[in-house]
């Protein structure tokens, strides 16, 4: 059976870390990118049945924030879920995200979000 496929962006690469190796040890086959940029070069390059479950994505980054990240990946991927984190918290519920998380985030509660939206 294949491992469902989930993106993460994030400029930090500590959250990064933490994410995938978590997501990984859950049974999730993680692709983690530090730009928004790499992430939609990288589903341009996706076939449609590879293509991921969800994107988790930081909301403040520079070049591409997380907001027009979103922006573009729903215009090419509408029924993909779409989680942002950020530690600028007035910010977080803009966007057409499925979920917000504030940065530091609570774990479990993240992985139990995880896998309500890709059920």
């Amino acid at each position: 059976m294949e491992k469902i496929k989930i993106y993460i962006v994030d400029d930090d690469d500590s959250i990064r870390f933490l994410l995938k190796e978590t997501l990984e040890m859950e049974k999730y086959k993680v692709f983690a990118f530090s730009s928004g940029e790499e992430a939609l070069g990288a589903i341009g390059k996706e076939k449609e049945e590879s293509l991921p479950a969800l994107l988790l994505t930081d909301f403040k980054m520079p070049g591409m924030n997380g907001e027009i990240l979103v922006g573009k990946f729903k215009e090419e991927l509408p029924n993909i879920p779409v989680i942002i984190m950020s530690g600028d918290c007035e910010k977080l519920k803009k966007g057409n995200a499925d979920a917000f998380f504030s940065k530091p985030f609570d774990l479990p509660l993240l992985m139990d979000t995880i896998e309500r939206l890709i059920k």
